[in-house]
């Protein structure tokens, strides 16, 4: 198992895994166990970018004037992303509007 060295710099003691570490000293720890840790080759700048996420980034208007050529996993997708990160009034309501067309009229095809 590879260890990493781990400092407690708190005022008390810490505890990862098995290993007791006390304030001010360094201790050899599973790195699994530390905050933030991510496996090797699995790092987020390893991914490619999500398109979805990368579209989102542009302004209200371009955006919602795009909607109806979104397929409907991808409107879904876009909806999800936008409600957890910019959260914009205006093309949340935009996405729902394209969402209520959509399920008025079912044989656009979408």
């Amino acid at each position: 198992m590879k260890t990493v060295p781990y400092t407690n710099t708190g005022e008390n003691t810490a505890h990862i895994g098995g290993v007791t570490i006390p304030a001010g000293e360094t201790r050899d720890v599973d790195p699994s166990l530390l905050p933030g840790w991510t496996p090797e080759g699995e790092r987020k700048e390893d991914s490619p970018p999500d398109p979805i996420a990368e579209w989102l980034k542009g302004n209200v208007k371009e955006i919602g004037s795009a909607l109806e050529k979104l397929s409907d996993d991808e409107l879904h997708s876009a909806m999800y992303l936008e409600e957890n990160g910019q959260a914009r009034k205006s093309l949340l309501e935009l996405m729902a509007a394209e969402k209520l067309r959509r399920a008025s009229n079912p044989a656009d095809g979408q």
